[in-house]
């Protein structure tokens, strides 16, 4: 008797239907690699473990300092100096680095939305789907611009200067970026950077609205690490400071590289002048709800005597990162090409439109076609054992495979695995001729 067929929950978001999925095929006893979701399975040891694992009693009233005291806050500042080369205004929030987003595009759209317009932002055509659903959820616009590392700045150019020939009546209120870029781990150039930081100033010199740039970093202890005027070769050192003519906010997750998803760790840093602004947004939300406990370790970790110990931890990551990318380069992008990067947490694939409305046999003895990217997600899950996430967009048709999984046999056993159901999908007999793949994708709210 064949295992019963688990099915992808198309109501979920992209990363909890895999979630879902891998526990059903889990209740049945089978033994599943997770490739899916983005979460780090190697903990900080030593001084660092200690220092993350706290206690802490409830308590009745609200912190007085947003975004921390003055000692954690002057902590930060000086940490994402030294690691990022990013020189601003910070507050630590005991939240994840979406919150910290989600406030910026806020700030960002605040003033268009009051006027009455409709504001607009800039995300690279390959962004976790996450990104625009939380633009969508504050009434925001997405415009893709092409992410790609030769022209970074021209393509943002070009995004810009097209949208305004059309809608010059909806304002671009900020860009959009992150480094690693989240999913393909592709790494900008401060050069590129700083062209894209000039560019925006000159518009801004020409009285033009400001245009926010909102930097993301989730996967920046995946960057190259380097001497210099800071440890991490991010692509944002000595580009965002203090008095940059453009506005801009920077957030610094540690959910991945320290494994504080919980309870949520982040550092919000910005332009001087943004800080009053900030700092009213954060007392009507996540900056007030922290615990003083944590926040006395946090200062500790983020003091210099730690930054060996963090830079340890990074490099024993970065290698895992570099193994596992080269395992899908050689195992499984015969089938599902590996999208240009750089070795990060996670990699992106393109699903060809020849793989989409095959009809294939499965091991239950069912007939199915794979007509798009979450029925091919429910597929590799069934078949080989693995998960995956769909990372489609409306017109390109992606997959999403998560670089975390420390065990290098499991890793490749899983690649193996599923690179046999893909080769048998490949050699069964298609459907029906297909001109634009059904990608199967749709906004989603909780992603990691």
């Amino acid at each position: 008797m064949s295992t019963p067929w688990i099915s992808l929950d198309r109501n979920l978001s992209p990363v909890q239907a895999s979630v879902k999925m891998k526990n059903a095929l889990e209740a049945q006893g089978r033994a599943i690699v997770n490739l899916g979701q983005g979460a780090e399975t190697e903990k900080p040891f030593g001084g660092l473990a200690t220092l993350l694992t706290f206690t802490a009693a409830s308590h009745p009233l609200y912190n007085p300092d947003m975004g921390g005291n003055a000692g954690v806050r002057k902590a930060a500042d000086s940490w994402v100096a030294r690691f990022l080369g990013i020189r601003g205004k910070a507050f630590v929030t005991q939240s994840n680095g979406r919150e910290g987003l989600n406030l910026a595009m806020q700030i960002a759209a605040h003033q268009a939305i009051e006027d009455g317009q409709k504001p607009v932002i800039l995300v690279p055509d390959t962004s976790w789907p996450m990104v625009e659903s939380m633009a969508a959820k504050n009434h925001i616009k997405v415009v893709p611009y092409k992410m790609s590392k030769d022209g970074f700045e021209r393509s943002i150019h070009r995004a810009i200067e097209t949208h305004y020939s059309t809608e010059p009546d909806q304002p671009i209120v900020a860009i959009y970026t992150n480094g690693r870029h989240n999913p393909t781990g592709m790494q900008m150039s401060a050069e590129e950077m700083k062209r894209l930081m000039d560019y925006l100033g000159q518009r801004a010199e020409r009285d033009i609205a400001p245009i926010m740039h909102i930097a993301d970093h989730p996967y920046f202890h995946a960057c190259t690490q380097r001497r210099g005027t800071c440890h991490l070769d991010n692509g944002y050192q000595d580009v965002l400071v203090a008095n940059s003519k453009t506005p801009w906010v920077s957030l610094v997750s540690f959910s991945k590289a320290l494994g504080t998803a919980r309870p949520g760790l982040s550092i919000i840093v910005m332009r001087s002048d943004l800080e009053d602004k900030f700092r009213s947004y954060l007392s009507e939300s996540v900056g007030v709800s922290y615990s003083p406990e944590f926040f006395q370790n946090v200062e500790q970790i983020l003091a210099p005597e730690y930054d060996n110990a963090v830079l340890q931890h990074f490099a024993m990551l970065q290698a895992k990162y570099r193994r596992n990318r080269d395992s899908v380069l050689k195992l499984i992008s015969g089938s599902l090409p590996l999208m240009e990067g750089d070795p990060n947490m996670t990699c992106l694939l393109e699903v060809p439109k020849e793989l989409l409305g095959q009809t294939v046999q499965c091991s239950d003895g069912e007939t199915r076609t794979i007509n798009n990217v979450n029925d091919l997600v429910e597929y590799v899950g069934n078949e080989a054992g693995v998960i995956i996430v769909n990372n489609s967009t409306k017109d390109h048709a992606f997959v999403r495979l998560a670089l975390a999984e420390a065990d290098s046999q499991k890793f490749e056993g899983g690649l193996l695995a599923m690179s046999a159901a893909l080769h048998k999908l490949e050699g069964s007999p298609r459907h029906a001729p297909q001109t634009a793949p059904d990608t199967g994708a749709k906004p989603a709210a909780d992603q990691a």
